[in-house]
């Protein structure tokens, strides 16, 4: 029964997960990466195509400059390169650490708060920097209008407010796990 029960709830969240616009974000970015390593792919068999056609065609036909071909081959071939480095990145887990953090912080706005600044702290910190002064001066008509603002901004941007949070959240957090290593190491 208990096994069942992690089961289920195991299936939960990983469905959660998926609805996060985080996995949303992760699948995006890497099928982007993708497109751009086919594109290189595509565009060095071209050139490498040129230099083919241009090796078969007599000495009097020959307009190409093989010598600039290939060292624009080589550009390329540098760029997919780089363009696979961060796919491997996706591929063994490196990203892993980003997407944990960003998933986690979506779905726990309480704990996303912190790390994305005072706009987020709810209608009275947003309404605040909205209007540029104490919550406790506005009138009810300006809360309504900052709440209705402050709505449309966390559907409109959840995504990079998410991120960004994330992104601090790691930050944060290897700047303290190095310097808590640097103390336990002094400790010792």
């Amino acid at each position: 029964m208990l096994d069942k029960n992690a089961e289920v709830a195991k299936n939960i969240r990983a469905d959660f997960l998926m609805k996060t616009t985080t996995a949303g974000r992760f699948l995006q970015e890497f099928n982007e990466l993708n497109l751009r390593a086919v594109k290189e792919i595509n565009y060095i068999n071209q050139q490498q195509a040129r230099i083919k056609t241009d090796a078969t065609t007599s000495d009097t036909n020959k307009d190409v400059d093989v010598e600039v071909i290939e060292a624009d081959i080589k550009k390329h071939q540098d760029k997919l390169n780089e363009i696979k480095k961060e796919i491997q990145e996706y591929t063994e887990g490196s990203k892993a650490a980003e997407l944990m953090a960003s998933a986690l912080l979506e779905t726990s706005p309480g704990l996303l708060a912190p790390f994305v600044g005072k706009s987020l702290l709810g209608l009275r910190g947003f309404a605040e920097l909205y209007y540029r002064k104490p919550y406790e001066s506005l009138n009810q008509e300006e809360i309504d209008k900052a709440n209705e603002t402050y709505q449309n901004f966390l559907e409109t941007n959840k995504k990079d407010v998410v991120w960004a949070g994330a992104n601090n959240y790691i930050d944060i957090s290897r700047r303290i796990g190095g310097n808590l290593m640097t103390i336990s190491e002094v400790a010792r």
